[in-house]
């Protein structure tokens, strides 16, 4: 393997590996949308690193709670996320 195309393997590699710390820490930041008695919607974000399990677990009751990952998604409209609550 030459010099150049080793350092492009180990840029790759590096890369692969940042991508996958970001993905999961992502799983741990919430999007909560929460409908006011007057209609009006309150958005809100929290970062919960002391949960177990990324990407599961966190609700609020009356609140449409998301990932970021999911609102990412969103966003590039590949998984669109709906008017819901609850």
């Amino acid at each position: 393997m030459t010099r150049v195309a080793g350092r492009i393997r180990e840029g790759l590699v590096v890369l692969v590996v940042l991508t996958g710390l970001a993905v999961v820490n992502a799983g741990y930041v919430y999007r909560t949308r929460c409908v006011e008695p007057d209609g009006s919607t309150v958005t809100g974000w929290s970062y919960r690193p002391n949960d177990v399990v990324p990407y599961v677990g966190y609700s609020r009751s009356g609140c449409q709670v998301d990932t970021a990952v999911r609102v990412g998604l969103s966003a590039l409209g590949v998984w669109k996320i709906g008017g819901r609550t609850g």
